[in-house]
């Protein structure tokens, strides 16, 4: 693709981004539609078929040249050193650090969070808290009174378990129906 007039370059790269499902930003097309247009400012006329236009020619060399020019050691040392020389970035450390100083010697560093949104996940979480202790209530009510209708002793039983498992069993399912009418009411069953 070397030589080839950038009209031809971005109908291929158009061709290769469609079948690859790419979609581009209009930004990028225009830009596209730029560089063919600023490729024509040579005209057919000035440049020969097949070789590329002084425009291109031109802006290639100068991005190149950029490109070297930012890459160049001693520039990246003159441009770091040309920071590190200005004072104005420097002149608030010394008292910043006096007053840190300060307040670690006297013991007075507070350091405060504040976390959005974390009452609403409390809540939640408190919520979630109530309804497990509940249930597991709940769990522990019938199975302490299944083992009181089951193994009790005493002498009041109806129709073959004793009156306090009996009562227990009534209870668990009273407290379990609450817990039920309760997540059903909030919406998160």
């Amino acid at each position: 693709m070397a030589g080839a007039p950038l009209r031809e370059i971005r109908a291929r790269g158009l061709e290769a981004a469609r079948r690859g499902g790419v979609v581009l930003p209009t930004e990028v097309a225009g830009l596209f539609d730029a560089l063919v247009d600023a490729e024509r400012l040579g005209g057919p006329e000035v440049t020969p078929p097949g070789e590329a236009a002084p425009a291109t020619v031109a802006a290639a060399e100068a991005a190149g040249e950029l490109v070297r020019r930012f890459r160049d050691p001693l520039y990246v040392v003159e441009r770091t050193a040309g920071r590190l020389v200005q004072g104005d970035a420097y002149a608030e450390y010394p008292r910043q650090i006096h007053s840190l100083l300060d307040e670690l010697k006297d013991g007075e560093i507070e350091v405060a969070f504040k976390h959005r949104g974390l009452d609403e996940l409390i809540s939640r979480v408190d919520v979630l808290a109530n309804r497990l202790v509940f249930a597991l209530l709940i769990g522990g009510l019938v199975l302490g009174s299944s083992l009181m209708g089951v193994f009790g002793e005493s002498g009041v039983r109806l129709l073959g378990i004793g009156v306090f498992g009996l009562v227990g069993f009534v209870l668990a399912a009273v407290l379990g129906l609450a817990l039920l009418v309760g997540i059903i009411r909030s919406g998160r069953l």
